[in-house]
């Protein structure tokens, strides 16, 4: 019986964990990029950023967010 309680509990963890992520701010680009020459974000893991890619080259791609920051 007690295999059953761990494996119900693992579960609500991981409904928890989903539950966390889905509800997660999205980070926009000029959050990571900043107006200073260093990142706010740097050496931090960033997630659910939206943007539309606009160039891809062989060590990486380019992102713009298609709302933009109103800083041209």
């Amino acid at each position: 019986m007690e295999r059953h309680y761990s494996v119900y509990f693992d579960i609500l963890d991981r409904l928890q964990d989903l539950y966390n992520q889905a509800i997660a701010p999205f980070t926009r680009i000029h959050q990571i990029q900043s107006k200073a020459h260093r990142s706010p974000l740097e050496g931090q893991t960033v997630s659910r950023v939206p943007g539309v890619v606009t160039a891809v080259r062989d060590n990486g791609f380019y992102l713009q967010d298609p709302i933009g920051d109103g800083d041209d």
